[in-house]
């Protein structure tokens, strides 16, 4: 059974100590920030009970908002049911979406694209928690 379900922190948790996210690559998120996302825009997509991916949005101001999103490893076969789940979630909102993608994770850049966002930037030196670069991407609603 597949569900979106409002985020809770422990989904994140999960996914770290499983080791299922994407790539191998983990950011460690504060405690602090895993409160506020929880009162925030933010959803995970569970498959047969367990996270599979927590993603969400953070408004900047009204007309700006802050996409994220950390897909666990097993995503692949849900990537459409996943992808059509986000696309529905960004649409509700109005103005300016920003993404950011590691440069050299290929399979980022095709969801992007997916989620009809554009690029902006094609390599931010050094954006990255471990200082690798990304690309910037927007979308407009």
């Amino acid at each position: 059974m597949r569900a979106i379900v409002p985020f809770r922190r422990w989904h994140y948790e999960w996914l770290v100590a499983a080791r299922k996210t994407g790539e191998g690559k983990t950011v460690t998120l504060n405690e602090g920030l895993l409160e506020r996302l929880e009162a925030a825009n933010t959803w995970t997509a569970v498959v047969d009970g367990d996270p599979l991916a927590v993603a969400g949005t953070v408004q900047q101001w009204p007309g700006r908002h802050l996409a994220w999103a950390y897909l666990g490893d097993g995503t692949g076969p849900h990537m459409t049911w996943l992808t059509l789940a986000t696309e529905r979630k960004l649409a509700q909102l109005k103005g300016r979406i920003e993404a950011t993608v590691r440069v050299e994770f290929a399979a980022g850049h095709r969801w992007m694209r997916l989620l009809k966002f554009q690029v902006e930037t094609p390599e931010m030196k050094g954006f990255g928690p471990e200082g690798e670069a990304h690309t910037g991407y927007v979308r407009f609603n």
